[in-house]
């Protein structure tokens, strides 16, 4: 071989194998740089995996706790039912029926202040 023929394989070598060191010093960071956000990826998805087991918890917890609403919700109303037919039967057959007499009431207030008024005075 002739050596012009040298010459150029031996520079395009050169330049070869310094655009490759070049190459490997410059990924050498991004490689490390690749290495740390994998390491934070990783705490993260740990992280996430224990905030989304909290959240399914919480979850059940207040699923439970509105089951109990509920069923405080149903004795409310079987109360507010039973407390409208006692107030229906009071207006009906104790009001009602003696409306008058409830009406007298407050006169006969008004005329028993009046007697202690003249037993006080005397």
């Amino acid at each position: 071989m002739s050596t012009t023929i040298i010459v150029i394989i031996s520079i395009a070598a050169f330049i070869i194998a310094v655009g490759f060191l070049m190459l490997v010093f410059n990924l050498i960071p991004a490689i490390q740089q690749l290495r740390i956000f994998l390491a934070d990826a990783e705490k993260t998805s740990v992280q996430i995996r224990r905030v989304s087991e909290d959240i399914e918890l919480m979850s059940r917890d207040v699923r439970h706790k509105l089951d109990k609403a509920d069923e405080v919700l149903e004795n409310s109303k079987a109360i507010t039912g039973q407390t409208v037919t006692t107030l229906k039967f009071l207006n009906k057959n104790l009001f009602g029926r003696y409306t008058g007499l409830l009406a007298m009431v407050p006169a006969i207030k008004f005329g028993w202040k009046l007697i202690k008024k003249f037993k006080g005075d005397k």
